[in-house]
């Protein structure tokens, strides 16, 4: 299977040269075809990093062919498949929720897994790369009308067969979805797989005036205090746990992706600064040191 590339030799966001951070990259981890080069903007004030050549959107789907969406059998549930370690590890965090629930941060937490929208909110919601739908089902259940939309033709298959949910396929922009259509729109843990600027734009325009825009994500802490200890625990973390489980050696060298994704995205402030310049307002942020955890709540303006 070969992927389709677009060549990509100036920076995406500000037009300035780029270096070669890394080149003959290959995806060890969900095996994606092909080797890629990492560029980063020499723009001191920028600093962007992208893939040249990139992949053309028509081949954004078969990067996801392996992903964890749908890994296995698609029809088992995926505590099924695991392993009895794995499913031990599972059963202890379950504990630990049951438990912190009855403590304040647990109230914190409850509130976040609903993306901090109203408790009694109703109207129709869009979630932005709702994966294999597991949000969409609980915001459906909370009231909400939900429609997802996911690039991952898979996952998206297993959500509206499976859980039987909206979910369409395509990058955003390219769904062309009806302007001022939705109460709601969030976003969770995907912005590093979207083009970010483009993606929050279209967002914008699909929001009823007055709609809310929730997002969450693991940014990079503001705090450099912060910083430094905590990219040094992802990166144990990951070789940790691939340790304990067993990995493979191409996934074991994969341990440092994750911190380096981290330490080249966006702080807390700066999405702010973003998602005013594109016209958001009355914008909510809730961190967690300094943007281990983000959200932010954000509206379209009524006027």
């Amino acid at each position: 299977m070969s992927i389709q590339t677009i060549a990509q030799p100036c920076c995406p966001l500000c037009g300035g040269e780029g270096r070669v951070l890394h080149d003959h990259l290959r995806d060890r981890l969900y095996a994606a075809p092909g080797e890629w080069t990492l560029k980063r903007c020499t723009n001191p004030t920028c600093g962007l990093a992208w893939l040249d050549p990139a992949p053309a959107e028509i081949s954004i789907g078969q990067l996801y062919e392996s992903y964890f969406t749908h890994e296995g059998d698609a029809d088992a549930p995926a505590w099924e498949s695991r392993s009895p370690l794995f499913r031990a590890w599972v059963a202890l965090g379950g504990i630990y929720r049951a438990v912190i629930r009855t403590m304040p941060i647990g109230q914190w937490r409850e509130r976040a897994e609903r993306m901090f929208l109203p408790a009694d909110a109703q109207g129709k919601l869009l979630d932005v790369g709702c994966g294999d739908g597991a949000w969409l089902v609980r915001a459906k259940a909370a009231g909400w009308q939900v429609m997802g939309q996911e690039t991952d033709a898979k996952a998206a298959d297993y959500a509206r067969r499976v859980r039987g949910v909206d979910v369409r396929v395509g990058k955003l922009h390219d769904l062309r979805l009806e302007a001022d259509s939705f109460d709601a729109v969030t976003l969770q843990f995907a912005s590093r797989h979207l083009e970010i600027i483009r993606a929050f734009k279209e967002i914008h325009r699909v929001l009823k005036p007055g709609g809310i825009f929730c997002h969450d994500d693991m940014l990079r802490p503001a705090s450099r205090i912060v910083e430094v200890p905590y990219l040094a625990y992802l990166r144990f973390s990951v070789w940790f746990t691939a340790k304990l489980f067993g990995s493979s050696a191409e996934s074991k060298m994969c341990v440092g992706y994750f911190a380096d994704a981290i330490r080249h995205f966006y702080k807390p402030r700066e999405l702010d600064e973003l998602l005013t310049a594109l016209g958001f307002a009355g914008i909510e942020n809730r961190d967690f040191l300094t943007g281990v955890m983000s959200y932010h709540i954000a509206r379209k303006p009524t006027v």
